[in-house]
């Protein structure tokens, strides 16, 4: 996976999910928001119990790696894809109801279902067949437990959902207290703790710990489900929810506002995120419903807030901020490497033409390839560019992002070959830490490996 502007490469733009902050509940994708009464919006979706999975190995390799984009189907997969869809129109009917940051309930549903696509392009991984080969759904009633929270618990309480949901989905080779859980991939958030445990620590040394008590007002939190019901977690330290500032107060100490309000980084106070048409501040995050995108009239100078453009629609090759770029789930896909527009849907999975994802202005391919494009100038984007297949070990390289599973090394530049990552004990210097396996770096003994006690 590879993303160019000019000549910068980057990895996965994160999605726009703003102040909502993805967490693990067992092993699934969880937003937890904080929230109050809910919608009278039905939520009958019935994955099943699922008692033995469907992980025969087809789904996953020896080493229990994430199944790949495009992997099998079984009834697990399916069971999976339905709980995922069940809690993600239980946590947008929460969001509406207290926070009110989208339009309606569709529009954050259609967000919400956004990461499959997502991990697929970037990260090559089938989100749903890689936890049930993995992991099986709990049974029917913790399942229906965790709806309930989320659907029943106070706008003000964070933490009661977040234990409900912990344990919904139950690691088949489960991970005991005090053994290191590092996650599968950074596109599936799926702890390998056993029922009861969380993954915590610092990164890369995590280990499974029972999850710690609550928080009250004043201790240390780095969300809002680590304080007791009733209190949030504001600068790292849990506060009365009910303190937090209102409506046009000041939210210069606290950071945050309660509620549909976020904090102005200009004013400094708590506003409300603008609606179809009105007013906004292109600079500034949370300007427009997240439903919703802040766009300058080019000729005029006013900015506003409009819908993007949705699948199916034309969408340009543009930095332009003036320009439709395509909804928050969507690319902009285009036909040839230098067509002067596009239309916006589901980036494909193979080599071809790069795409833009949203309204982000660089160029992104999928997982095993990366772009090469022609050198833009300062204030457009690269006339073309097309997404190559990356190269295995032992081929021809110029360039580290050319290279699959590897990095490309040698002095000669006309010698220069794709070779594998560097394993734990490997001579490193704090420049080629990237060029480590997969969650190690260059320790400061100069070595490749986690610097864990």
């Amino acid at each position: 996976m590879s993303a160019v502007a000019g000549d910068r490469f980057e990895q996965a733009p994160p999605l726009n999910i703003a102040d909502m902050e993805w967490k693990s509940a067992g092993a699934v994708l969880v937003s937890l928001f904080v929230g109050c009464g809910i919608s009278a919006r039905s939520i009958d979706v019935d994955p099943g119990h699922v008692a033995d999975g469907g992980g025969s190995g087809d789904g996953a390799n020896d080493a229990g790696a994430p199944a790949h984009a495009g992997a099998f189907t079984n009834d697990a997969t399916l069971a999976l894809g339905a709980w995922r869809e069940r809690l993600a129109a239980a946590n947008c009917a929460r969001q509406l109801a207290c926070s009110a940051f989208w339009s309606s309930e569709d529009d954050c549903l259609q967000w919400a279902n956004t990461f499959p696509d997502y991990a697929r392009f970037f990260g090559g991984v089938d989100e749903d067949s890689a936890i049930a080969s993995t992991h099986t759904l709990a049974a029917a009633a913790v399942l229906d437990g965790c709806i309930a929270a989320v659907t029943g618990a106070p706008c003000d309480d964070s933490r009661t959902p977040y234990e409900a949901c912990l344990d919904v989905l139950v690691q088949k080779d489960a991970r005991e207290r005090g053994e290191p859980c590092a996650e599968y991939s950074p596109y599936l958030v799926a702890t390998r703790c056993g029922v009861g445990l969380v993954c915590a620590g610092t990164y890369p040394c995590l280990t499974c710990e029972p999850l710690a008590p609550a928080g009250t007002p004043g201790e240390a939190c780095s969300a809002d489900q680590d304080c007791a019901p009733g209190l949030a977690c504001v600068r790292g330290a849990c506060r009365e929810y009910a303190s937090l500032p209102g409506h046009g107060e000041s939210c210069a100490e606290a950071g945050t506002c309660r509620g549909a309000l976020h904090c102005s980084r200009y004013s400094e106070g708590c506003v409300h995120p603008g609606a179809e048409n009105d007013p906004c501040d292109p600079d500034e995050t949370d300007t427009c419903l997240r439903d919703l995108t802040c766009s300058v009239d080019a000729a005029t100078g006013d900015a506003r807030c409009h819908a993007f453009a949705r699948r199916g629609s034309s969408c340009p090759r543009s930095v332009d901020a003036s320009a439709a770029s395509c909804d928050d789930d969507s690319w902009c896909v285009f036909e040839t490497s230098d067509a002067p527009s596009g239309t916006c849907g589901i980036a494909p999975l193979s080599p071809g033409p790069c795409a833009l994802f949203s309204r982000d202005s660089s160029y992104y391919c999928p997982a095993g390839t990366y772009a090469d494009a022609r050198a833009p100038d300062a204030t457009t984007l690269p006339s073309a560019c097309d997404c190559k297949p990356q190269r295995e070990p032992g081929a021809p390289c110029d360039a580290d992002v050319e290279c699959l599973q590897g990095f490309c090394d040698g002095a000669d530049p006309s010698h220069r070959r794709c070779v594998p990552l560097l394993a734990d004990g490997a001579a490193c210097t704090p420049a080629t830490s990237t060029h480590c396996a997969a969650f190690a770096g260059c320790k400061t003994s100069g070595t490749c490996g986690r610097a864990c006690n």
